[in-house]
């Protein structure tokens, strides 16, 4: 026999369908002039669906022969165990064998139940499975999650320690600088301390009790820069302690308000009110910025101004002298713009 075609089988199979509906609707006698007219168009092969369509067709009519004759053509296929089960119900019934339709019906609901619990058991692993996929899933997804955190922290860590190396750097070469600086003011200070006599200082006569007070108060800073410079073998090669010791002295000398007080009015009476006509003519100076320039004016060295004035390093007097100059209007070195002023 020839193998049905495609479109062959497809016809046959909607046939089928059809004569299903009109069985459910009890409506056998369509149903089988259905599946008779498909017979006539086609040739079918055992075991097609039609001959279900038939079989059971006939035998809810009572139609016990053309049932059995077209349930033996249906036979053949093994797949449909529970539609083979069916027809044998129905055809008992049309029987009258109902210990055998009983039996048949006990069969139909044992394999229904078998399937049921099939799909239930397919269902049950289907749901364990993708839970066991979702729980996975979420614990790589929590170990991702922990590992990127913590590669965040670490590198967190990384980045902090490494600013703070550099922060660490930064300081320890200013702090180095600094150090550089002041011990380059010492050193200053102990060789200029020995050129007081040249300037306005040294060459007072104590006229006046502001003369005398201004003389003896420097003669006694000079002492104590001598007694802070020259004996600096004292603290070997610490640094840091003879550090501190200036830095100490410069706090007190800062705290004392009267040499510096002194220092105005002497300037003022050698050069007729000095002081004054700066205030009065540049009122953007500040007070320490005029004390600077009392202190240029009785040429002190650099290194005695910075140490007077609390200025830790040339470079921040020589900064100071500049915004000074600026507030001025002028170019002149502070010499001798005061020379013309006095």
């Amino acid at each position: 026999m020839a193998i049905p075609s495609r479109d062959t089988l497809t016809v046959l199979s909607c046939n089928s369908m059809k004569a299903d509906i009109l069985n459910e609707q009890e409506l056998y006698g369509n149903a089988i002039g259905l599946c008779k007219a498909s017979l006539d168009s086609f040739s079918v092969e055992k075991g097609n669906e039609i001959y279900y369509e038939f079989s059971y067709a006939y035998a809810k009519i009572g139609n016990v022969d053309s049932a059995e004759y077209y349930y033996r053509l249906f036979e053949p296929n093994n797949t449909f165990i529970y539609s083979k089960l069916i027809l044998n119900e129905c055809i008992a019934e049309a029987k009258e064998d109902y210990k055998a339709s009983l039996k048949y019906n006990k069969s139909l609901n044992a394999y229904s139940d078998s399937i049921t619990s099939a799909d239930n058991a397919a269902q049950i692993r289907f749901i364990e499975t993708k839970y066991d996929v979702e729980r996975e899933r979420r614990e790589a997804t929590i170990i991702a999650t922990k590992y990127k955190v913590k590669m965040q922290l670490w590198a967190l860590i990384a980045i902090i320690f490494a600013v703070a190396v550099t922060l660490l750097v930064i300081i320890l070469q200013r702090r180095s600088i600094e150090m550089s600086r002041q011990k380059a003011l010492i050193k200053s200070l102990q060789a200029d301390k020995i050129r007081i006599s040249d300037t306005l200082i040294g060459r007072l006569r104590g006229k006046n009790e502001e003369e005398r007070r201004l003389a003896e108060a420097f003669d006694n800073r000079m002492k104590f820069i001598a007694g802070l410079v020259d004996p600096s073998y004292r603290y070997g090669n610490d640094d840091s302690i003879l550090l501190e010791e200036y830095k100490k002295s410069m706090v007190a000398i800062k705290a004392d308000k009267a040499l510096l007080r002194d220092l105005r009015s002497v300037v003022d009476a050698k050069t007729g009110g000095l002081t004054s006509r700066l205030e009065n003519n540049y009122p953007n100076l500040t007070g320490k910025e005029i004390d600077l320039l009392c202190l240029v004016y009785s040429e002190l060295p650099t290194s005695l101004i910075c140490f007077l004035l609390h200025f830790s390093s040339f470079e921040s007097l020589a900064t100071r002298k500049t915004q000074i100059r600026r507030k001025l209007g002028t170019d002149q070195r502070l010499e001798d713009f005061l020379k013309n002023q006095g």
